[in-house]
């Protein structure tokens, strides 16, 4: 997996560090070192970019991968003692890279688990620097999760490989809103709302070999929404009910059609209440209570367009004119459950203006 994600060669010796320092390793040490106490990263790009010896860019090219990406340390500087494997470029795939991040990466995590598992306040609350490729587990959790029909015809991610060139900052952020456990009281920001699917899915099955699909397929016409899978819209079976709520099955008359805009509508005024509430507890949001509605309503627009897009193509793939496009009574749904999260939000702002308020008149009170 680890491959898969980095897209790096790996071979079967084991990467183990000696004590002994060779000769040959020892005479190119003052070269990146230049006269400073550590080995700074822009000193080790400067000697790839002057270098024209083979094995001598290869290897300065090997300290800037490991100190940036590959094992990248805490400070910014790379790690000398990698030059005993670096020395020879025929033989640096020989070496098994993927297990040498995995343990490393390992490690971090062990550590960040016995900070804050510490019974110690003072050890939990201090702050601590982590190295390694630790952002290698958050791409192979976005990869695990099932992305189900809620969310895959307005938003689906690119499974290509090497997992590190395809992984968007803006998958990120989406992952973020979409599998947040607004549920949980913990006292950080707890995730794994969204259910994981089976690794044939994704892009780990066979020895890291990815789907068949790793983007949308060539015979997919513009505009067409296509899942991770490559399957259409109108062949995605309808999702089982989870976290989120029952996924409506777009396409049949408008009366069904304006039920299920019905249940989208319900589901995102509870996530909102649910969201209010979390505020609450964890304190205001960075935008305020208005940013909070407005990123609520955007995605309620979202998932609606979405599933009045896989219906108007699931009308079309049948060959036969339904009901569907009669929009009149979804429509006044719609701006009629607007209006009532307009309101809802009205009635908290007021709620809490007149609370502080109350409380300012208390604390002027009790001062007299």
């Amino acid at each position: 997996m680890v491959g898969t994600v980095l897209g790096i060669p790996s071979g079967n010796e084991p990467i183990q560090f000696s004590d002994e320092e060779d000769d040959e390793v020892v005479a190119v040490y003052d070269d990146y070192l230049n006269g400073k106490d550590k080995p700074a990263i822009s000193r080790a790009i400067q000697i790839c970019l002057a270098e024209h010896n083979k094995d001598a860019f290869i290897r300065s090219f090997m300290l800037v991968a490991l100190g940036t990406v590959i094992c990248p340390g805490s400070q910014n500087s790379v790690d000398l003692k990698y030059l005993q494997f670096l020395m020879r470029s025929e033989e640096i795939m020989n070496y098994d890279w993927t297990s040498h991040v995995l343990q490393c990466s390992l490690s971090e995590v062990r550590k960040f688990q016995s900070v804050i598992n510490s019974r110690d306040v003072g050890i939990r609350n201090r702050s601590f620097f982590y190295c390694h490729c630790l952002p290698m587990f958050a791409v192979m959790y976005i990869d695990f999760l099932d992305l189900h029909q809620n969310y895959e015809n307005g938003y689906y991610l690119v499974y290509g490989v090497p997992r590190f060139c395809h992984v968007r900052t803006e998958d990120f952020k989406f992952i973020t809103e979409v599998d947040v456990d607004i549920t949980s009281r913990a006292r950080y920001l707890s995730y794994g709302a969204l259910p994981f699917r089976d690794m044939s899915l994704t892009p780990y099955h066979e020895s890291g070999v990815g789907p068949a699909v790793h983007a949308q397929p060539d015979d997919a016409q513009a505009g067409e929404h296509v899942n991770p899978a490559g399957h259409h819209a109108a062949d995605v079976p309808p999702a089982p009910a989870g976290v989120h709520g029952s996924v409506p099955e777009a396409g049949s008359s408008s009366g069904h059609n304006a039920a299920n805009i019905k249940i989208i509508v319900d589901r995102h005024c509870q996530l909102l209440v649910d969201e209010l509430a979390l505020q609450q507890l964890s304190g205001p949001p960075s935008g305020g209570v208005a940013s909070l509605f407005s990123n609520r309503l955007s995605l309620l627009a979202t998932e609606i367009f979405s599933f009045a897009t896989s219906g108007h193509q699931n009308s079309e793939g049948s060959g036969h004119n339904s009901e569907y496009h009669d929009w009149e009574s979804p429509v006044v749904m719609l701006l009629m459950y607007i209006k009532f999260l307009y309101l809802t939000l009205f009635i908290i702002l007021n709620l809490f203006i007149f609370f502080l308020l109350m409380f300012v008149l208390m604390i002027s009170f009790f001062r007299q």
